[in-house]
């Protein structure tokens, strides 16, 4: 059922002119009719106010919609950037970490291979004799 509230003034004054009316005696069985006539269709009009309230509400529901949609964008938008910021260092951490494993690795390499041909090659000994070739 529709909300006729907002129609109050105009029932209110329509109800003032039928008082004037009846008290005067001018009213006929063909202004009774007219009248009833005239309230129905007061009684299915849809006031200005009541319009004017519809616009608000939905204007309001939207603005809300608005603000909340908003907010979720902002707060996945924030913790989307956390996660990558958080991806980001952990990958840099462990890229640093197989950069020093793999450089000491290779380190202790060369550092054996060296070791190792030093100590082969100090257990030789060549005399002029060899180098000539006898």
């Amino acid at each position: 059922m529709p909300d006729y509230t907002s129609l109050s003034t105009q029932i209110d004054g329509f109800k003032s002119e039928l008082t004037a009316l009846y008290a005067s005696g001018q009213m006929t069985a063909k202004d009774l009719i007219y009248i009833a006539k005239a309230l129905n269709e007061l009684g299915t009009l849809l006031g200005v106010d009541d319009i004017a309230a519809a616009t608000a509400d939905g204007v309001s529901t939207l603005s809300t919609a608005q603000t909340n949609a908003t907010s979720a964008i902002t707060t996945a938008q924030s913790s989307a950037t956390t996660a990558v910021s958080s991806a980001q260092t952990t990958a840099t951490g462990a890229i640093t970490t197989a950069q020093s494993s793999a450089i000491t690795a290779i380190t202790s390499a060369q550092t054996t291979a060296v070791n190792t041909i030093s100590n082969a090659a100090a257990g030789i000994t060549v005399s002029p004799l060899m180098l000539m070739g006898a």
